[in-house]
């Protein structure tokens, strides 16, 4: 490789994990909100509720700048989309059944698919410090979330197959749609969840669910419960918190190699520890200030070892 060429692509390896930081730190964020939520309002209203504030706002910028939102590949768009759409259905619904630190580590198991995934797809080479790095942070999200022992629990494939399609869905931006205007993407990444939102709650709504049976997971099996001003104005916060961070995800993978950036994705717990610090008086204790630190380092370790 010549120098030029290498410094072209340490810009870009800069350039990608600035923007994946941005994004975890945003989502985590996000979050963090959807859990103060979660009480209050049901998953579908925040599919769908969401993605129309987040639609109106990505369409009104892309007004503004006189920007087509149509996407030059469609039906990779369409697939990309319905992979993350999914993927945060897959989490949600483990959550009922699995202890939250067991389906956090699972779903976190996507930067290491993610590596995996680019092996073949990418016909990439991968060294030993980029399996170091991606080693050296999986470990500090053991660390930070400490599984418990409901690991073999069935409903552990849900979080797996969350951690799977979010891994498809990044390296697909990068083979497949990485012409495409991140906001493009974010437009229709939304739509899709919105569309969806509002096809549960019809399905919800004709199958009735009984009341034992929504009892079980009321966040998920919920069709509607009314909105006071603060849940409106917290989803209407969320949709443009959405709209930003799905363009920056998108982003960060079409100018960088997945597997250099990510390990980079492991910062979002470190960012969840902050926001329940600030938010929810939960300090961060020994073990996720160890983690963090792991986190950190295998970032630290993927940025200066990342080659094209």
């Amino acid at each position: 490789m010549s120098t030029s060429a290498h410094h072209i692509d340490r810009i870009a390896v800069r350039k990608g994990a600035v923007a994946i930081i941005a994004a975890v730190f945003l989502m985590s964020f996000a979050d963090s909100l959807v859990k103060f939520l979660s009480s209050d309002v049901t998953l579908w209203q925040i599919y769908s509720l969401r993605g129309i504030v987040a639609i109106c706002l990505l369409w009104l910028v892309a007004w503004r700048r006189q920007r087509s939102l149509r996407a030059q590949q469609p039906s990779w768009v369409a697939f990309r989309s319905l992979l993350l759409v999914l993927m945060w259905v897959a989490y949600f619904a483990s959550l009922p059944v699995l202890d939250f630190a067991t389906a956090a580590v699972l779903l976190y198991a996507s930067p290491l698919l993610i590596t995996v995934l680019s092996m073949p797809i990418f016909k990439e080479r991968f060294r030993l410090h980029q399996w170091a790095a991606v080693a050296c942070g999986f470990i500090g999200v053991v660390i930070i979330v400490r599984p418990g022992t409901d690991g073999l629990n069935p409903y552990a494939a849900l979080p797996l197959i969350a951690a799977l399609l979010y891994s498809l869905a990044m390296v697909i931006t990068r083979a497949k749609c990485r012409d495409e205007d991140p906001q493009v993407l974010s437009f229709w990444m939304n739509a899709g969840m919105l569309l969806f939102g509002v096809v549960v709650m019809m399905a919800l709504w004709a199958a009735n669910p009984s009341t034992e049976t929504v009892a079980q997971a009321p966040f998920l099996l919920t069709v509607w419960r009314p909105l006071t001003l603060i849940p409106i104005l917290i989803i209407i916060g969320l949709g443009i918190l959405i709209s930003i961070y799905v363009g920056l995800t998108a982003q960060a993978y079409q100018i960088a190699p997945p597997s250099a950036i990510a390990p980079f994705d492991y910062l979002y717990l470190v960012f969840a520890a902050v926001w329940s610090w600030m938010l929810f008086a939960a300090p961060p204790d020994g073990p996720t200030i160890l983690g963090g630190s792991l986190i950190a380092i295998a970032g630290l370790i993927s940025f200066r070892g990342a080659r094209p």
